[in-house]
């Protein structure tokens, strides 16, 4: 195994703040009937953390999840970006449009405005997370070709 390093806290945290996260834009999305899913995130990344732990034989598997979870989430951040768009530009009409800025409507705007912002945001660094682990995987996998 190499001396990369990984930070699974870190790891965790970030994806108990994405859930969360995802959560709330679930709640936005309703009325598009829509709702993100990330049944079997928790298993990519427990397998990750596995091949951490001890070497296993399926790195090609985990390589694999790992490559479609990303194109998956890229998908998310294209039409989340669109989402937040949207808002932005409701938000710029109700601004345009003077409406007092402690109004009840004002306000849950610009928190869904700052949630879909946020959510980007995290959705942009779980995928810098599943790039960092590709690598770490198929440096591994060189590696361990190389000794054959």
């Amino acid at each position: 195994m190499s001396s990369h390093v990984v930070n699974k806290k870190k790891i965790k945290k970030s994806l108990f703040n994405f859930k969360n996260m995802a959560m709330k834009i679930n709640d936005y999305l309703k009325d598009d009937e829509i709702t993100f899913s990330f049944e079997g995130y928790n298993a990519l990344l427990l397998h990750y953390f596995k091949f951490i732990e001890n070497y296993i034989d399926d790195i090609s598997d985990l390589l694999t999840e790992l490559n479609l979870w990303f194109n998956t989430l890229s998908e998310f951040e294209g039409f989340i970006e669109l989402k937040y768009l949207e808002c932005e530009l409701e938000f710029d009409i109700i601004i345009a449009k003077n409406y007092n800025s402690g109004s009840e409507f004002y306000e849950n705007m610009r928190k869904k405005k700052f949630h879909f912002k946020e959510f980007l945001r995290q959705i942009q660094s779980q995928k810098k997370m599943i790039l960092n682990a590709n690598w770490h995987c198929s440096k591994e996998l060189r590696t361990s070709i190389k000794k054959y």
